[in-house]
């Protein structure tokens, strides 16, 4: 009697084990389904290389869709979120009808290894169909995920390196010459694009101090395109060297490495080098000048420069006639580009790069007050809501923390780095100045990328 009993009770486990154990079975016959999976984990994924994060939302006799997604961080990887819309998805799931929506966002991994993916935290809304028609709002997480990922031979000490089929890579000099004087300046302009790459995930490039010359780096720009499920990223670079003394010098090569995915091969790119030679400022030497002056005395006796002398003396007239309104003017655009969010926002970024955390700290709240169209609504906390980004909001903690708490140990010692921070708000002022997403009735996008 006790076997049978033994047996009855080991058979009903394993019976209705089936379904409390089977994850399958437990997604078929949940009204609600949430996929995740990396979608090109089949093949070798490189370091540099973008993984898709395919998330999928399904709902049993209705249709579901991701009204948000938490920010989150994959340790030893770059998210970047889609900027469009998803993808409809119809499905027959143990003879039920399901409907919903896949998203996909991008990951580079920057480490290679095993590389995990957090589960997410999204609100979902539902629409039910039939006699019971209701749209219901629910919290739930995408399952983890996580795939493997290899490092390409030979780029074991690169840092920033990317893996794709092809890199185009490009410069512009502005003005294209090689002789310059003294103050003259000359503008470097660097294009890199590459398929199935975003823009972020381009590492910026480094210019060296060179003895003698001015160097400023602009704002970089990134730009992602998507066509049919195909992603392209752009990051353009400008950098300007003003010469400060006669000489000759040369602008450095930039190279860029990438690992070509198709013929596994590691490769570079090089944008060549600029040889220049700068002169002295003309007159700036006193015999040159007096040779000058004295020249001029001569060109002066000519017939033929009596009509330019009028032309000059009529400008001149001219000139001081209007010189109030010219003045006015001129003050108010130079008062109105000193004003310009570009403006509050270069000036934030001086301060991060300088590492000046109470500096950076009030610049970051003119610049909000610029951005704002209600300058009471610009505050620090309104911004952080709006963008949600738990980034972003940690970098802000510790800058906050720096300036009005006590640091104790190491943290005193360390002085704060502010380009964490600056390439956060950067990303997201970037989101703000792209195009503004417009979505079909009933869709939106993962999360709201811009603060309102």
């Amino acid at each position: 009697m006790i076997d049978y009993l033994r047996t009855a009770v080991i058979s009903a486990m394993l019976f209705f084990g089936q379904f409390i154990l089977s994850p399958a079975h437990a997604a078929e016959s949940a009204p609600i389904i949430v996929r995740s999976a990396i979608g090109n984990a089949k093949a070798d994924i490189w370091v540099g290389q973008r993984a898709v994060l395919q998330v999928d939302v399904l709902a049993r006799d209705g249709w579901a869709q991701i009204k948000t997604a938490r920010d989150f961080e994959v340790p030893g990887a770059y998210v970047v979120r889609l900027e469009s819309q998803g993808t409809r998805l119809n499905e027959t799931i143990s003879g039920h009808d399901y409907g919903g929506q896949r998203y996909e966002m991008s990951l580079f991994a920057q480490q290679g290894g095993t590389i995990t993916v957090p589960p997410i935290p999204i609100d979902v809304e539902v629409r039910r169909w039939g006699s019971e028609a209701k749209t219901e709002s629910l919290k739930m997480e995408t399952p983890a995920a996580a795939f493997e990922v290899k490092i390409p031979p030979g780029a074991e000490n690169l840092k920033g390196i990317i893996s794709t089929t092809e890199l185009k890579a490009q410069q512009q000099w502005t003005p294209p010459s090689q002789e310059f004087k003294v103050g003259d300046a000359v503008k470097r302009i660097i294009e890199l694009s590459a398929p199935d790459i975003s823009g972020m995930a381009f590492a910026p490039s480094e210019f060296p101090t060179i003895s003698g010359l001015g160097i400023y780096p602009g704002e970089s720009d990134v730009a992602d395109s998507y066509s049919r499920g195909s992603l392209t990223g752009k990051r353009t670079e400008t950098v300007t060297y003003v010469f400060e003394k006669e000489g000759s010098f040369e602008l450095p090569q930039i190279v860029v490495p990438w690992w070509d995915i198709s013929q596994k091969k590691l490769k570079e790119v090089v944008l060549p080098a600029l040889a220049v030679k700068i002169t002295a400022v003309p007159g700036s030497d006193p015999e040159t000048f007096a040779e000058k002056t004295l020249e001029d005395g001569r060109q002066r006796k000519t017939d033929g420069l009596l009509p330019v002398v009028f032309l000059l003396l009529l400008l001149a007239g001219s000139a001081w006639r209007f010189r109030h309104a010219m003045r006015t003017r001129w003050q108010t655009w130079r008062r109105e580009r000193r004003q310009s969010e570009k403006a509050y926002f270069t000036r934030l970024r001086e301060a991060c790069r300088n590492n000046d955390s109470k500096t950076a700290y009030n610049r970051m709240v003119a610049w909000l007050n610029k951005t704002a169209s209600d300058p009471g609504a610009a505050t620090l906390k309104n911004f952080l809501e709006a963008v949600g980004s738990e980034k972003l909001s940690k970098e802000v903690d510790e800058l906050e923390r720096r300036l009005y708490k006590k640091t104790a140990g190491r943290d005193a010692q360390t002085p704060w780095q502010g380009e964490a921070l600056y390439r956060e708000l950067a990303y997201w002022r970037n989101k703000g100045k792209r195009t503004k997403e417009t979505t079909l009735p009933g869709e939106t996008t993962l999360a709201p990328l811009n603060p309102q």
